[in-house]
């Protein structure tokens, strides 16, 4: 089903892009023929940000609620997560 496909499209984003995901059903914000998720997503600034890019390119129509950044660490090494985005999506699930 779609809510299926969607989220594991997130969890192949997710992993093309290096970084953590975090996903929640968010079912206080979810409306008729919507889904409202909560992504936690960590990792540095640009694999976040191909993330986002990815997420943005999704053959789904969804819509960002909210978007918080926190800066985690100033260590620059390549495994170690620097951010940590929340976004609440809404994605529709029929039309």
């Amino acid at each position: 089903s779609q809510p299926v496909a969607f989220i594991e499209s997130l969890e192949n984003l997710a992993a093309k892009s290096e970084v953590s995901l975090l996903l929640d059903l968010d079912t206080g914000l979810a409306r008729e023929k919507e889904l409202a998720f909560r992504l936690t997503i960590d990792g540095n600034s640009k694999t976040t940000d191909r993330f986002l890019k990815l997420l943005e390119l999704m053959p789904y129509p969804l819509e960002v609620e909210e978007m918080s950044v926190q800066r985690l660490s100033e260590d620059t090494k390549k495994d170690v997560a620097t951010h940590r985005s929340v976004l609440v999506i809404r994605v529709r699930t029929s039309s």
